[in-house]
């Protein structure tokens, strides 16, 4: 085996190991009794389902056209 690839290896190796002491003599959590005011929580149960909501009313008017073309040709002119 490559003399590089092995130095890699084991490289590698001692830093899982040194990783998992260090994780190893950390406190445990506290138990959920235990938390404090900073501490959110996050609820992630599902939620029973709501009906669909309705969409707004429907709306019988007509559009007012000679309104809206004098309004767009007088932005093309504000562009000019």
């Amino acid at each position: 085996m490559d003399e590089a690839l092995l130095r890699r290896l084991l490289g590698g190796g001692v830093l899982l190991v040194l990783a998992w002491l260090v994780a190893a003599l950390l406190p445990p959590p506290k138990p959920v009794t235990e938390r404090d005011e900073d501490t959110v929580v996050i609820d992630l149960r599902p939620v029973e389902a709501t009906p669909p909501a309705e969409g707004p009313p429907a709306v019988d008017v007509e559009p007012d056209f000679q309104r809206l073309r004098s309004y767009s040709t007088s932005v093309a002119y504000s562009f000019g």
